[in-house]
């Protein structure tokens, strides 16, 4: 038996677990994110944070400074109810 090919390793799907951990080994690999609702992409001031809340919850941040500039939210058992992204708005004051 030969090892696969690039072709063949490029159809291959990987596990979410495998990929997640991946993820947060290789943050500054990610280019955007993505769901129906959402999409974030990266930018040199912004940073990317994946982290895992209870052992359902996956959220994968994108962050400017200390400011959340959007999340995506993934539910490990499929509930459409947690698949959905969350992002903060900047707001500006004037003074007169």
């Amino acid at each position: 038996m030969t090892a696969p090919d690039a072709a063949e390793r490029s159809r291959s799907t990987l596990d979410l677990d495998v990929f997640w951990n991946w993820l947060v080994l290789h943050p500054n690999c990610v280019v955007r994110a993505a769901t129906v609702d959402a999409l974030l992409c990266d930018d040199e001031d912004f940073h990317w944070q994946f982290v895992s809340e209870n052992d359902n919850l996956l959220i994968a941040q994108l962050v400017y400074g200390k400011r959340l500039v959007g999340e995506i939210l993934i539910d490990r058992d499929g509930s459409p109810t947690c698949n959905r992204s969350r992002a903060s708005r900047r707001t500006s004051t004037s003074s007169s």
